[in-house]
């Protein structure tokens, strides 16, 4: 019995490109370095970040409905993936200002600690939260207006952003 070494395919110049190109593959398959993760279990999948989504908007009054924010809440666990949350979101209207902090215009606290609220507010199409805040009797009109939220998860941490929204 004889055993005959095969010839490689590769072309003799090309061989240490190939060579090369082989733990880059492999590092390209590693998980990201740098990025720590943190949690176990369902921890890891608890919302590190809550963003004023660009649906988000004023609702002029239109016959016997009152003027209103339409605001949209998104969030995302440690690894950028978009979650679902449980706690409660405080939001805040402000009316723009040129430096700092406008005129408070309304505030409202949501509630997403129940399991029926929690669904109720749940868009899955745009897999946000979907709030209808009404505005006050009374509340000027505007155009735009700086929306705020501080959203506290029943482990005390907070989240938080704001965006400048508009009617639509």
């Amino acid at each position: 019995c004889q055993i005959r070494a095969r010839r490689s395919t590769i072309p003799a110049m090309g061989r240490p490109f190939a060579l090369a190109a082989v733990p880059l593959l492999l590092l390209a398959c590693q998980p990201g370095a740098g990025r720590k993760l943190s949690g176990g279990g369902m921890d890891m999948f608890t919302p590190v970040r809550v963003r004023i989504h660009p649906l988000s908007r004023l609702v002029p009054a239109a016959g016997t409905q009152p003027a209103a924010v339409q605001a949209r809440l998104e969030f995302t666990d440690q690894v950028g993936d978009v979650a679902k949350a449980a706690g409660s979101a405080n939001c805040q209207l402000s009316a723009p200002a040129a430096r700092g902090h406008g005129q408070k215009l309304a505030a409202w606290t949501v509630n997403l600690d129940d399991p029926a609220g929690n669904r109720d507010h749940w868009d899955a199409v745009t897999r946000t939260y979907l709030f209808t805040l009404p505005l006050p009797a009374g509340a000027p009109a505007v155009e735009r207006a700086d929306l705020a939220v501080t959203f506290t998860l029943p482990n005390g941490q907070r989240l938080t952003d704001s965006a400048a929204i508009s009617a639509q």
